[in-house]
């Protein structure tokens, strides 16, 4: 079942479904080496890779359209906030509006859920990640974004308790890219219950509210960025649930025109 748009996109920032096994402290010191990750206009999660430019998700930077909220901006871990003058979504995404019109019960958001956000003045002191690709040789990723956390994924909770959840803080968690949808340009990653052979050591799930978080991978040079989560589809009635699955825009399959946006 998927989330409804609204659901999704209103929750803000990326929130993690954890273990239960795992306290809350542990999934945000996880989170404490990726200063490069902030928040973003209140409403979702953005990645510094480069001292000028954010990535985010399509919907977030076109539901901010939505609500009037200019200027977007972005803040870092220490506090500082940063403008944005100027929002380049990728031409594959249809607006809002239309994707809304035509929406059925068990649809996700179009391809290219993924934008660049240009501030207005360099960021200096955080270092910016870099972009990478997914490699099927090793499929375990980190999850990272700044919201809410769930405990009890065999629970999981309904839309409104899940919108109602405390978030600012930011986690990050574990999990393995299941598969690459070339078609729709996406990786996709289903969270695994903790006694599953496959399941990762911290493993966790994006939540309501993903919103353009990353998904990152860690190679010999560092790590990478390797998605962008965009939408989430259920195992049942409730989110954060084990069997979720996370759907994030591939970067490799973007990567052209991200460079060609970038002047890289």
């Amino acid at each position: 079942m998927f989330i409804p748009a609204s659901t999704l996109i209103a929750a803000g920032a990326i929130a993690i479904a954890g273990s239960p096994d795992r306290p809350q402290s542990h999934y945000a010191g996880l989170a404490a080496p990726f200063a490069a990750v902030g928040a973003l206009g209140g409403m979702g999660t953005g990645t510094l890779i480069d001292e000028e430019w954010v990535v985010t998700a399509a919907h977030v930077a076109d539901f901010l359209r939505l609500r009037g909220q200019t200027p977007i901006v972005f803040t870092l871990d220490d506090g500082r906030e940063f403008t944005v003058d100027r929002v380049v979504i990728h031409p594959s995404w249809k607006p809002l509006e239309q994707q809304m019109a035509g929406r059925g019960a068990d649809d996700l958001f179009s391809p290219g859920d993924i934008a660049l956000l240009h501030l207005s003045e360099a960021v200096d002191g955080v270092a910016p990640m870099a972009l990478g690709a997914f490699d099927a040789e090793s499929s375990e990723c980190t999850i990272v974004g700044i919201g809410a956390f769930l405990a009890e994924p065999d629970k999981g909770a309904s839309q409104r308790d899940a919108m109602g959840m405390t978030r600012g803080v930011k986690h990050a968690g574990t999990n393995r890219i299941d598969r690459e949808d070339a078609e729709r340009q996406e990786l996709v990653l289903s969270f695994t219950r903790p006694d599953d052979r496959s399941a990762t050591p911290s493993e966790a799930s994006a939540f309501v509210g993903d919103s353009g978080g990353p998904l990152l991978s860690q190679t010999a040079s560092g790590w990478t960025v390797i998605g962008v989560i965009g939408s989430i589809d259920t195992a049942g009635d409730t989110l954060g649930a084990y069997g979720d699955e996370t759907h994030a825009t591939s970067i490799s399959a973007v990567r052209a025109w991200i460079d060609e946006q970038i002047g890289e």
